[in-house]
């Protein structure tokens, strides 16, 4: 438990400091706050969208949504946590540790999620026909609920060697326990599914662009070309996705291994661990910007929620434009006639554009 240990060190539970919170961390957990408001909105925003839309309802999607999900946790538990553990004044070892839980989890969920979704994209592409018959919808929602109970027991699981009637005081095989959960999460949980989905992805990518080129060689086959081009194109969304993680998440377990094994092995100035807490939840925004914004299926839902935003907005200053009786020049069944032509022109003219 790193980070836990690593804002408690030389403190005991109650420790209070009347020393002001310096001006620099107080814009960076208002940053955070800011930070944490989008990722639920990001996050929210594809939660609706695969709950209203039926022709979002796939197995990829399924994945995606369950990600969005664990991301949305992020910003709603995650994130809060963090900025109550760095600004408080009051050491509260509990909120601490209530915090790397929570961070544990989601880099945990976030990996074991996008190894899904990798595996999903690889059996589809890759063994076109019998993907119908593996991975159907409940076998997809069926792996997407043992990967959250998978992700909350390997980050629970630290709670075995904590002594709970010690007031959460470490016992004397702490320092071990936690180097060895630390090594088996980089080793099992992050670097093997990193190997396998670096393979899968650069494997995918040159099967499709073969698929491409094969079929743009047949005229008649335009249609099933730009079919396969999407493909490819979703793709390189998922490898922007990996590569956000190991951005993002990669430092983390480091920090954790050189934390728990009492050595120095990385000198980082401040600013740069500052930067790398924005960049580990940073991936919470920016995955579902990518698939909202890029994948095809995805941006055509929000171009047209979108567009009834609008409408709606335009109905809305339509009626808030009618006039009252007091400046009524007309009868008021002739401005209302009016007022009910003008409003049906906007519309259209909002439709078409």
């Amino acid at each position: 438990m790193a980070e836990m240990v690593m804002n408690v060190t030389n403190s005991t539970a109650g420790d209070c400091s009347d020393t002001p919170l310096p001006t620099s961390d107080i814009i960076i957990c208002a940053s955070l706050v800011v930070l944490s408001l989008f990722i639920l909105a990001a996050n929210l925003t594809v939660i609706i969208l695969v709950g209203r839309r039926v022709s979002l309802r796939t197995q990829t999607n399924f994945c995606l949504c369950s990600l969005a999900a664990s991301d949305f946790m992020a910003g709603l538990i995650a994130l809060p946590l963090t900025i109550a553990c760095s600004s408080t004044r009051c050491v509260i070892q509990e909120l601490c540790l209530a915090m790397d839980l929570c961070q544990r989890f989601l880099a945990i969920s976030t990996i074991i999620h996008l190894l899904v979704i990798t595996t999903e994209r690889y059996l589809m592409i890759i063994y076109p026909m019998v993907y119908p018959r593996i991975l159907t919808k409940s076998r997809i929602l069926t792996v997407l609920v043992y990967t959250w109970v998978i992700s909350l027991f390997v980050s629970l699981i630290q709670l075995a060697w904590y002594d709970p009637d010690h007031e959460w005081k470490e016992i004397p095989t702490l320092p071990s326990n936690d180097l060895i959960y630390d090594i088996f999460c980089v080793t099992i949980i992050v670097l093997l599914p990193l190997v396998f989905m670096v393979y899968a992805h650069i494997h995918i990518l040159v099967v499709a662009r073969k698929q491409i080129r094969a079929i743009k060689r047949q005229t008649y086959h335009l249609r099933s070309a730009n079919q396969k081009t999407e493909k490819m194109n979703a793709q390189l969304i998922y490898v922007a996705m990996l590569g956000v993680f190991v951005t993002g998440w990669i430092p983390y377990f480091l920090l954790a291994i050189e934390a728990d094994s009492n050595h120095t092995f990385f000198v980082f100035p401040s600013w740069l661990r500052v930067i790398s807490i924005f960049f580990k939840f940073f991936t919470g925004f920016f995955n579902p910007l990518l698939y909202t914004y890029f994948k095809s299926d995805f941006k055509r839902e929000v171009s047209l929620l979108y567009r009834r935003l609008k409408i709606c907005c335009c109905r809305f200053l339509c009626r808030c434009t009618k006039p009252t009786s007091s400046n009524m020049n007309v009868n008021s069944t002739r401005g209302e006639y009016l007022i009910e032509k003008r409003q049906e022109q906007i519309i259209q003219r909002v439709t078409v554009v």
